[in-house]
């Protein structure tokens, strides 16, 4: 059995408007996330030259005081620099571990919530099935025991339903497909979610044994010459990091500068086309306009030709370049040219939707 869905003139008018409405939204984000990526990319510009500067500052200073270090010093300098490292690598991993935890419960909890929602929708549609199941056997029973003249009646409503039965088992088949997914996707993200709670625990633990580390080791350097050296070291590996970092921050910006760019085209046009589609809905409704005058005042008056009368929450709205047009909605409306230089002036009508 074939179907052929349609629409109304009045439900494409309304999906215009709402296409419309959300190509806008986008748009003005797109807008304003370009704004934003072009003020980054300003931002930065330069950073490569400016690391480079500050790297050879700190290369100086560290060089003279590196100069009246002991060999000590530089060995638990070298085991200071290691702990900082393992602790700051160890605590990226916790907080990405933790962030991985928290989107994998929020997930779960998601999945939670459909998993039972499915379930409630096989329930009603079970009952709808053996609601119709039920009434096809009490028309077939009454179609047996009806007279000639009734049981043609009887036969076709049983088959109305039978169809109708079908159609709910299929439902039900296909709630019973989505449900066994979602529970799959379920236990894979309640197993994701237990996981990452034990490694961050573990990475925890890891953490808090390598900051005792640190402190013993930074109170055996400060108690030795030369032990002020860790804050020269500290600035000379901040300038490193500074100087390879930057490269790749002037890229990202001019990357994420691109892509807000052409995002942006890309609402543009989406935008376009809403507009095109707009358009088009509005000529099912307004066939065009009909144009009389001028009276001895120069007053013209426009009277919108309707193929269709406009949905109860929208409005004839009207626009000319001869200023203003009176009253500004309405189906005929007038606008003065007396005062005006003598010259071609147009006048629209477009369908508004109200709030």
């Amino acid at each position: 059995m074939a179907r052929t869905i349609t629409t109304t003139p009045e439900q494409e008018l309304d999906s215009a408007f709402d296409e419309l409405d959300r190509a806008n939204a986008a748009l003005q984000a797109s807008q304003k996330a370009e704004r934003e990526a072009h003020t980054h990319a300003s931002e930065v510009s330069g950073l490569v030259a400016d690391a480079r500067r500050e790297l050879k500052n700190a290369e100086a200073r560290h060089r003279v005081l590196s100069s009246a270090a002991s060999a000590k010093t530089k060995d638990l300098q070298k085991k200071k620099q290691q702990l900082e490292r393992d602790i700051a690598a160890t605590d990226d991993e916790l907080k990405r571990t933790e962030k991985a935890q928290e989107e994998a419960d929020k997930s779960k909890n998601i999945l939670d919530e459909m998993v039972k929602a499915v379930q409630q929708g096989i329930t009603a549609a079970q009952a709808a099935e053996n609601a119709v199941k039920d009434a096809r056997s009490e028309t077939e029973s009454a179609e047996k025991k009806a007279p000639e003249g009734k049981k043609a009646a009887l036969k076709n409503a049983a088959e109305t339903l039978g169809t109708k039965y079908e159609e709910l088992r299929g439902q039900v088949t296909k709630l019973g497909d989505y449900l066994d997914r979602l529970q799959a996707e379920d236990k894979v993200l309640r197993t994701a979610a237990t996981r990452a709670g034990a490694r961050a625990r573990s990475l925890s633990t890891r953490k808090q044994r390598l900051e005792k580390d640190l402190e013993d080791v930074s109170k055996s350097l400060a108690g030795l010459p030369g032990g002020d050296i860790s804050q020269s070291e500290a600035e000379l590996k901040t300038a490193q990091s500074a100087l390879e970092d930057a490269p790749d921050i002037e890229r990202r910006a001019q990357d994420a500068l691109q892509e807000a760019r052409e995002a942006r085209e890309a609402a543009e046009k989406r935008y376009r086309e809403a507009q095109e589609r707009r358009d088009e809905a509005e000529q099912r409704f307004i066939a065009g306009i009909d144009v009389s005058g001028p009276n001895a005042a120069g007053v013209f008056t426009a009277k919108a030709e309707l193929t269709l009368d406009p949905p109860p929450d929208y409005v004839l709205r009207w626009s000319s370049s001869a200023g203003s047009v009176t009253p500004d909605t309405g189906e005929e409306v007038s606008f003065d040219t007396g005062t005006l230089p003598a010259g071609s002036y147009d006048i629209e009508v477009r369908l508004e939707r109200t709030p």
